[in-house]
C-alpha cells in the first residue's frame, strides 16, 4: 500500500506539470510556396493554430468545406468568398486568383 501510495504521489505532480507544458506549446507548419506560371516567386507561410502568416500579414480561419480550408482578415458568412483558399493535401493555395504550389518545410 505504500508504495502504490508513493506512485501516486509522484505521478500525480508529474502528469500535471506535462500537461501545462504540453498546453503552452504552439503547433505551427512552415510552408514554401510558388507560383505555378512563375517558380521564380517564392513566398514563405506559415499555419500556426487558427491562423495562417504570410508577408507580415495574418489571415483568420474562416471554414473548411471539402478538403480547402478558407482565410481571410475579417470572415465572410459564406467562407468561400474568402481571400484565401488552401488545400493541404494538394499544397495549393490560391490568393487573388493566383495559384501557388506549396511544400511544406
Amino acid at each position: 500500500m505504500k508504495i502504490i501510495n508513493q506512485i501516486i504521489k509522484v505521478c500525480i505532480p508529474l502528469v500535471i506539470i506535462l500537461t501545462v507544458q504540453a498546453c503552452d506549446r504552439r503547433d505551427y507548419v512552415t510552408w514554401q510556396c510558388i507560383v505555378e506560371n512563375s517558380p521564380a516567386s517564392k513566398i514563405t507561410m506559415i499555419l500556426e493554430g487558427p491562423s495562417l502568416k504570410m508577408d507580415q500579414a495574418t489571415f483568420n480561419y474562416c471554414g473548411s468545406i471539402g478538403p480547402n480550408s478558407y482565410f481571410d482578415k475579417v470572415c465572410q458568412t459564406s467562407p468561400n468568398n474568402a481571400l484565401i483558399t488552401f488545400n493541404q493535401t494538394q499544397g495549393k493555395l490560391v490568393m487573388n486568383q493566383q495559384v501557388f504550389q506549396c511544400q511544406s518545410l
